[in-house]
């Protein structure tokens, strides 16, 4: 797949869209907004959803090859929803890991339209066989999202990170070339 743009423009280039949800490979002027919206993604009991990442992690993850770092933004606004980060894209079992995604806007559909979009992407475009991800045992409404798209709870690792002092569990979930086309 093609991710620069060719014959010089300088605009960001477009990776797949539906409706009015659009991703494009990140650019770093995008950088300090989605770091704003790492640092917002708390639940009501302060438990975080996404790790902070500094600057030049962000920085790294642009240039890797491995890593596809994109921008969501609203078709016709172009304002920025969020961000999606898939690891894994030259491993040659054909695994890619759904890595990390951060939303401001909630509530409006973006998520799942995200989520969508990312299943598109991984098996339509990029070939791959499984598309894996892991989230926190306390972020049910991910976790219910993503088994409402498919994704087949595989396991949990238990007390695996540490945050503000307690440890807490990660959800694997994954899906399969052949279950996406099914």
């Amino acid at each position: 797949m093609k991710l620069k743009k060719e014959g010089g423009e300088n605009m960001a280039e477009m990776i797949i869209e539906k409706d009015d949800t659009v991703f494009y490979v990140t650019e770093p002027k995008d950088l300090e907004e989605i770091i704003e919206i790492e640092k917002v993604q708390y639940d009501s009991e302060n438990r975080r959803f996404v790790y902070l990442w500094p600057m030049e992690r962000h920085l790294e993850s642009i240039d890797c090859k491995d890593e596809l770092h994109m921008t969501i933004k609203h078709k016709e606004t172009q304002e920025v929803i969020g961000y999606v980060i898939l690891s894994g894209l030259t491993e040659e079992h054909d695994v890619i890991e759904f890595d990390r995604i951060a939303l401001k806007i909630q509530g409006k559909g973006y998520g799942r339209k995200s989520v969508q979009l990312i299943k598109s992407l991984c098996f339509e475009k990029l070939g791959c066989n499984r598309l894996w991800l892991d989230v926190f045992d306390y972020n049910t409404k991910a976790f219910e999202l993503y088994k409402s798209e498919d994704f087949i709870h595989e396991g949990t690792l238990r007390q695996c990170k540490k945050y503000n002092g307690k440890y807490h569990a990660m959800h694997l979930m994954s899906m399969l070339r052949e279950e996406y086309f099914a």
